[in-house]
């Protein structure tokens, strides 16, 4: 008959370890149930590490005596998991007013992080998800990366505009129309329909950058290499103006302006699709389509490509207008999704010359 084996009676350093979980416990406050998945995996690990400890080669009181302090600290890190919800969606602190936000995350790819403001000369730093709110004075940040799909945000101002961030990116929310860039590439885009009045500011070391239009690219180079600009300004559509030295510079659709330290500038065309604006569609927060309309897609795919949305006849266009889709496009980029999309309309497309040609299939 075997002996039954009682625990060790605590140490002084177990008491301190309970004591400093209940105290992790006690600040962390209630957290957001995880998930089954996550929940199944975490029971995956501790089983196979359980099983992986009691296969060692000992002697049987010595086996139970250890696991049982083992399995103290397996809880006891499980508890602390919990409690600072690592691997886990993060809150923001509980005095913070979510009607005070400046903006909210629509899409998230690789890491991202949000600096609180404060008084603390070391900001805490927090995981982005999606979903997040963004209170003002925040630090968003996105670590450089040699990976062309590396880390991207999108944010919803409270304006209802999108605002977007590539890899290598630095921006302080100051406001609900107003950003400061502090390094790395930016993407504006406001629909017209739902303009509310308020032009957004992005403040740069080489000026100030104001929007009279909807859709535009900030790109701030820290080191420039030769030949290139401090402060590179695309836009997309409409009309943006900068500031810099007491002296403003303007730039319509289908222009790049190039903004150098002495205040010198320099033009040129650029066109509003292709290449150079793909990250912009690798951002794109998907978009609902159960239940809107094609006609409203396809405006959406038009506006995230920055092509020229064609319909070969006024029919097709009034067709599109009536035709309410179903399903989820989860997963596609907005050029993507035209395949998937399309045909169940009876639809298809072809791209030429920067037009979206949309035809009867």
């Amino acid at each position: 008959m075997r002996e039954p084996i009682n625990p060790p009676e605590n140490s002084v350093a177990d008491l301190e370890n309970e004591k400093a979980v209940s105290s992790l416990l006690q600040k962390a406050g209630h957290r957001p149930d995880l998930p089954e998945e996550d929940l199944l995996q975490i029971k995956q690990a501790a089983k196979a590490e359980w099983r992986r400890h009691l296969s060692q080669k000992k002697g049987a009181s010595e086996v139970h005596r250890d696991s049982y302090k083992w399995a103290w600290s397996l809880a006891a890190a499980a508890m602390i998991l919990l409690a600072l919800g690592i691997g886990w969606r993060w809150s923001l602190p509980s005095d913070f007013p979510s009607s005070s936000a400046v903006a909210q995350v629509q899409f998230v790819q690789g890491a991202a992080s949000l600096f609180l403001p404060g008084a603390d000369p070391e900001p805490r730093s927090l995981p982005l998800a999606n979903d997040s709110k963004i209170p003002p004075g925040s630090i968003l940040e996105i670590p450089a990366t040699e990976d062309s799909g590396g880390g991207l945000v999108a944010l919803k101002l409270t304006s209802g505009a999108s605002l977007r961030l590539a890899a290598g990116s630095r921006l302080r929310a100051q406001g609900p129309s107003k950003v400061a860039l502090e390094r790395g590439l930016l993407y504006f885009d406001e629909d017209p329909t739902f303009h509310d009045g308020l032009a957004l500011e992005v403040e740069t070391p080489y000026g100030t950058v104001r929007h009279i239009g909807t859709q535009f690219e900030v790109k701030l180079s820290e080191q420039p290499g030769d030949q290139e600009a401090n402060l590179r300004l695309r836009v997309r559509e409409g009309l943006v103006e900068v500031d810099f030295q007491g002296t403003s510079h303007r730039a319509e659709k289908g222009i790049e302006l190039a903004v150098f330290a002495d205040g010198s500038t320099l033009r040129q065309e650029i066109l509003s699709y292709g290449p150079h604006w793909q990250w912009i569609q690798n951002s794109a927060p998907v978009m609902e389509i159960e239940g809107t309309t094609a006609f409203d897609y396809l405006r959406w795919v038009a506006r995230e490509t920055g092509l020229e949305l064609i319909f070969t006849s006024s029919d097709l266009k009034t067709s599109a207008g009536t035709t309410i889709l179903h399903g989820s496009i989860q997963g596609l980029q907005p050029q993507q999704s035209l395949a998937v999309v399309l045909p169940g309309c009876d639809l298809q497309h072809h791209i030429t010359d920067g037009r979206l040609e949309i035809r009867s299939l």
